[in-house]
């Protein structure tokens, strides 16, 4: 069975409408193109799992305010929302130990003193088991990937699998979650693209290029780190229209 996500201790659906579900160009940012937001003090949402791992994944920007994480009751941290872009943020807690944890994400109603609002947008959880993933190598149409709106798929015969996913702005993001130590990402370069930004857990990785007069794979940049489950989320940068 699923976990059930509860807001303000009851299903989406049923809970105060201070939680707002957004699906449209303001949430595209996100896994699946949609988030849940409130900006009202003390709003919550809860979920109860068993496991030893758990990462959150919020959207920011302009209006992003203050969201207090919680373990079994028990402060972690906060989280700041607020950016000059819209962007994504990830959060991810390991150590928990066995055995069943609710993980609580309040919302402050409080923000950044740059920030114009207090709002806390929801995107995912993301709960692990503890069992190693596959290996071996994923397509950009795989089933193990995350996206957000906005992405295609361009067919090229010199690129791996016959084809590659495009993406047409600064908000279009994939997530991947693999457990390992180490990660090649694969890319396709063209004079008409620009950058890319790899996160692996939340923390960036660096700004890859992908622009090249001629077509061809890009460079692929190997990045390596303890062994554990890991989310890796990667968005272009400034890519210009083609």
């Amino acid at each position: 069975m699923t976990p059930a996500l509860l807001y303000n201790g009851l299903p989406l659906t049923q809970t105060a409408q201070s939680w707002n579900y957004t699906a449209n160009i303001f949430s595209s940012r996100a896994s699946s193109g949609e988030y849940a937001f409130s900006a009202v003090a003390n709003d919550t949402i809860a979920l109860t799992f068993d496991g030893d791992w758990i990462g959150v994944g919020f959207a920011s920007d302009t209006q992003g305010g203050l969201a207090d994480i919680a373990i079994d009751g028990q402060f972690v941290q906060t989280v700041d929302l607020h950016s000059r872009y819209d962007d994504t943020v990830s959060v991810y807690l390991d150590g928990l130990g066995a055995g069943t944890h609710t993980i609580t994400i309040t919302v402050q109603g409080d923000s950044h003193p740059n920030s114009t609002g207090d709002r806390v947008y929801f995107d995912f959880f993301d709960v692990w088991d503890g069992q190693p993933t596959a290996e071996g190598t994923f397509e950009e149409d795989n089933g193990r990937l995350f996206l957000s709106n906005g992405w295609g798929v361009q067919t090229q015969a010199n690129a791996s699998g016959g084809s590659y996913g495009t993406g047409g702005n600064g908000n279009t993001t994939a997530w991947f979650p693999f457990t390992g130590d180490s990660v090649t990402y694969q890319a396709w370069a063209s004079d008409d693209f620009d950058e890319v930004e790899i996160r692996l857990d939340g923390v960036s990785q660096g700004q890859f290029s992908l622009y090249s007069v001629t077509p061809l794979p890009a460079p692929s940049p190997l990045l390596v780190w303890g062994a554990g489950r890991t989310f890796s989320r990667c968005a272009p940068i400034g890519i210009r229209p083609w």
